[in-house]
């Protein structure tokens, strides 16, 4: 099963799901503004969308739960070194931010 990695740019939220369109939606009912999502990128490996999601979120985007924190913190360094080699592949859309 594929799983998405999404940008909410209005809140600057990431997340990954493999639920897609719906997962957007639930967004939505939740109060979310989700004008201009986007589908960042397309992984057939779950781990790997976590691992890409938790470094996100180490930068500062907002998102996250137990399941990413806790894969975050026991990602081995071939982890960090596969999820870097799969992030030079992707066409990144999103700005850098600024950690002030």
């Amino acid at each position: 099963m594929t799983t998405i990695l999404y940008y909410l740019p209005a809140t600057e939220y990431v997340g990954v799901t493999n639920r897609g369109e719906s997962r957007i939606e639930e967004h939505k009912t939740n109060g979310k503004d989700v004008t201009d999502y986007m589908i960042i990128a397309e992984f057939e490996d779950n781990k790997d969308a976590l691992i890409i999601e938790s470094l996100l979120h180490k930068m500062g985007y907002l998102g996250g739960n137990k399941f990413t924190d806790v894969r975050y913190k026991s990602a081995t360094i071939e982890d960090f070194e596969r999820a870097f080699d799969i992030s030079r592949r992707l066409k990144w859309n999103l700005r850098v931010k600024n950690k002030n």
